[in-house]
This record gives structure tokens, sequence and C-alpha cells, in this order.
């Protein structure tokens, strides 16, 4: 039985949460499709890639991007090689085309793409939609047959801001990597009795670490004879960051919260945290949480901050109304209760292992593109 052909189209080959996810997906059903990629952008995950397929990933010299998104699609690639990958397409004839993110549609205005089923797997929340599409929005609305999303957030932001009839629409949550090996807390000794709250993300407007400052600023003088350390992990040099930074300062957190550099080994800083607070205003379905879920780190988020009160469930905490003080008082409250810390924990690792992995998820991308790819009149 011949195998399905999918034209894959990623925005880069990052260690981000998109091409992380489909790359993991790839590793469960790569084997039943018969696939070929195009990427904006390559990275440190385009040899992953190259195992289940051809790439092309524009160059230095096949064009200069321009100032606007628009403009940038235009110039990705070479009037030569635009020409080029557009026959060769053509010829291969894909049965599905499977834009992985919102970003991938900037390739949609660069090359000439057959008329066949596509589905567009939706990462992203309002903000980014936006950012991404405010330059061609009926092509958000009108391309695409069918729309994985994230989580039930994204889906609620696709048919309350796009007007997409929810029955196009599939959910898949995020899944988290196979190889994230449990672990324990580390004994309490070893750190010297300090009590460890995480968070981690590129610092940037969405992911809220002004309100993870604060909820240091309020947890303070709520526990005064506790030694606490906040560990942000991802924060490099550069404006953004230096801006945090200076706000823990005026804040007077500098002996309280440790910034760490990005990094590809994350999870050895994710094993000290004893619970993770993520404090997004808006992240549609943050691998970041499952990911210390895995480890067994209890989970602290905002309701409507977007996908994580989905993937925590009852095996974490949920607060309303984006409020540091209530965060903290929930940390405090963990504190004071060292079996339910312990007992969230394990109902972390329980509940993404039975929800959240790619053996159980990954299928369920398969079965949307044959279904979609059923659609074709051909």
């Amino acid at each position: 039985m011949s195998k399905l052909r999918v034209l894959l189209l990623l925005h880069e080959m990052s260690l981000t949460g998109a091409p992380r996810v489909i790359l993991d997906a790839l590793d469960v059903i790569g084997d039943q499709l018969d696939l070929r990629m195009i990427a904006l952008k390559g990275g440190p995950l385009e040899p992953d890639f190259h195992r289940y397929g051809p790439v092309s990933i524009p160059r230095p010299g096949s064009g200069t991007p321009g100032p606007s998104i628009r403009d940038y699609a235009r110039t990705l690639f070479s009037k030569a090689v635009n020409a080029r990958l557009s026959q060769q397409i053509a010829v291969w004839r894909p049965q599905v085309i499977y834009a992985n993110t919102v970003v991938a549609l900037r390739l949609v205005n660069t090359l000439r793409l057959p008329k066949v089923p596509v589905i567009l797997h939706v990462h992203e929340l309002s903000f980014c939609i936006y950012a991404y599409t405010r330059t061609f929005p009926k092509l958000l609305r009108d391309w695409p047959t069918h729309y994985i999303a994230a989580s039930k957030a994204v889906e609620q932001c696709l048919v309350r801001e796009s007007a997409i009839d929810p029955s196009r629409i599939t959910i898949i949550p995020e899944f988290s990597r196979a190889d994230i090996a449990s672990a324990d807390h580390q004994p309490r000794e070893e750190r010297n009795g300090v009590f460890i709250v995480g968070g981690a993300g590129v610092p940037q407007w969405r992911k809220g670490i002004e309100l993870w400052l604060h909820t240091a600023a309020e947890l303070q003088p709520l526990l005064p004879n506790t030694n606490f350390q906040f560990m942000w992990v991802g924060v490099d040099e550069g404006t953004q960051s230096y801006a945090f930074r200076e706000m823990a300062r005026k804040l007077d957190l500098d002996s309280m919260v440790h910034f760490v550099p990005a990094t590809n080994r994350p999870f050895e800083h994710f094993r000290r945290f004893d619970v993770f607070c993520m404090t997004s205003w808006e992240d549609p379905c943050p691998l970041v949480v499952l990911e210390n879920m895995m480890l067994g780190k209890p989970v602290l988020c905002f309701a409507g901050g977007g996908g994580a009160p989905e993937e925590v469930g009852d095996a974490g905490i949920v607060i309303p109304r984006f409020s540091p003080r209530l965060m903290a008082e929930a940390i405090r409250d963990l504190v004071q209760a060292p079996d339910r810390l312990a007992a969230l924990g394990r109902a972390a690792q329980d509940r993404v292992r039975s929800h959240f992995s790619a053996a159980v998820l990954a299928p369920k991308i398969l079965e949307c593109i044959k279904r979609t790819a059923s659609t074709s009149p051909g």
C-alpha cells in the first residue's frame, strides 16, 4: 500500500514548541507518510527532519528579507528557486499540505502550491496570530481545509476572532518529549533547604515574567523565615532581558531571583525546582508545563492564560484573575503542606503519561491527515 504524500511547511527547525511537537509526532507516524518539507528557516533540529524526507530551506543569498511580512514572503526564495520548488511540488503531487504553525502561511504567498486539502496546525493564540497574519487575514480563514488546535483555548480563539467553523477544528494537545526521564525532587539537604520556584521562556510580554517577579515580591512577607529562590531559565543578554533584570532590582529581589541563560539542557535546571509557576498572559499549550509535570513538579498557572489550565487539570493549581498575590499564597500553602506538594507532583507525572504523550496523540494527527486527504475530489 502506497504511503500518503504530505508536503510539510515549517517556520523553522529550532528547539521551540511547534517544530519539536511535529518532529516527535514523526518519530511515531513518520514511517507511514511520504514526506517532503519546506522551512522558512533551519535550526538544530534540521538533521532530525532530514531523516523523514527532503528538506528545502532558504540560504543566504536566495533573497533579502524586506521590512514587512509580505515583503519577506516575496523575497524569501529567489524567483529561480521559487519556480524550481513549485515545479518539483507539482510533479510530486502531494495529497495533503500540512502547515505546522500560522507562521508557515508566509510560504503560501511565495510558492505556487497545488490545490489539495490543507491542514493548518495552530500553536498560537491571539497576539501571535495577529502578528503573523495581519497582512493576509483572509488566508488564515480561507486557505485551510481543516485545523488542528493545540488546546481548547486555541479553538476558542479561532472561532471567536477568525470566525472559523468549529466543525473544521480538531483539538490535539501538544505532547511531552519521550526522552524526559522522571525525577523526584532532590533531597532538601542537598540544596541547603532552599525552596526553588521555577519559571522559563524567552522574556517577552506574553510570558508574563513581570507577574512572576511580582509573585516573588508577594511571597517574601508571607513566609519571612523560609529560604526561597526564584529561578527563570531562558534569559540571555539583550534589551528585554535587561528590562526584567532591572525590574527585579527595583523590586528589591536581587538576592532572591536568579536568571539562567537559554540552554539546550534546561531539564538540569527544571529538576531543581520545587514548583513551576506558569505566569503567561498567553500561551496556547506550553511544552514547558508538560516537561515540568513529567519531572514531578507541581505547576501553578493563571486561568485565562491559554492552555496551561487544560494541561494541569486537577494535578496542579489554577489561579484566578492573573493575581500574583493569590499565586504567592498558593505557594505558601504548598510549602506548609509537603505531603500535598509531593502528591501533586506524582499526579502531574501520571497525567502527562496518560494524556500528553506522543504515543497517545501522534496517531490522532495521522488520523486527521488521512481524514483530510479523503476530502480531495480527486
